[in-house]
């Protein structure tokens, strides 16, 4: 069950200012466009709905420049740790947060050491399909998700909990500079690594044509389903509950 208060969650993904609504409508390339920024963000719902760690725990983020997550689970009492290439600008709730800018896979060598095996827990909401692809002006690296999926196993207690969304379809396929979407063997091998999987759960992150029929945003499919999706935009979003259930035959990659 989730442990958020819904009122604080609430405080966050409803409240739009306007200088927030301004910006949307001012980059935005079409009204629908703008209609799609808007929406409600099914990452973040599905991400919510499946947390379920302790109060006052310290939890990662990879990934941590849109997302509202990090200032809900600071004002909910966990201590939260963000790593983003780029430079985050927001308010933070209070002292709880703590943000690093940095590349994930090459993280401060303190910041290793002092943390190395100790995160409780690690989420990464559409971010690291697009790593090592130029979406962030950084080299071109074709491992690089894999690297930081590792990176996250390393980082985890034994018993830590690492929940992650990427694009899925029927076959892997990587668009470079922007994303990659993943096939089971690809979301096996890539992501999944040696995490036991807790919960894996796939569902359209906007309205698209599916078999013929109209699939509505946050439509839950089967894994049978899934893996018949071209991966054609709006994606269809793959999450995963995982967790690193003992040491690994491998230290790093």
């Amino acid at each position: 069950m989730p442990c958020i208060p819904k009122n604080i969650i609430d405080k966050y993904i409803k409240n739009v200012s306007l200088d927030a609504l301004l910006s949307i409508i001012e980059n935005a390339e079409s009204p629908e466009a703008v209609k799609d920024c808007l929406r409600e963000d099914m990452d973040v719902d599905v991400f919510l709905d499946n947390f379920d760690e302790p109060i006052n725990s310290v939890v990662l983020e990879v990934g941590s420049h849109d997302e509202p997550v990090a200032n809900i689970l600071a004002d909910a009492g966990y201590k939260v740790i963000g790593v983003d290439l780029r430079h985050y600008d927001k308010n933070l709730p209070n002292c709880n947060y703590e943000f690093i800018q940095s590349d994930f896979n090459s993280l401060p060598n303190e910041f290793i050491k002092i943390n190395l095996g100790n995160i409780d827990s690690i989420f990464s909401l559409s971010a690291i399909e697009h790593f090592g692809l130029g979406t962030y002006l950084e080299h071109y690296h074709a491992y690089y998700d894999v690297l930081a999926t590792r990176q996250m196993w390393n980082l985890l207690k034994v018993g830590g909990t690492a929940y992650i969304t990427v694009p899925f379809g029927n076959k892997f396929i990587e668009f470079v500079p922007h994303w990659r979407i993943y096939d089971m063997k690809s979301l096996q091998e890539r992501v999944i690594q040696d995490f036991q999987v807790e919960e894996m759960l796939f569902f359209f992150s906007g309205e698209t044509d599916f078999d013929g029929k109209l699939a509505t945003t946050g439509q839950v499919v089967t894994k049978e389903e899934a893996m018949q999706y071209s991966g054609r935009l709006p994606h269809l979003t793959v999450f995963l509950k995982l967790r690193k259930i003992s040491i690994s035959r491998f230290s790093s990659l």
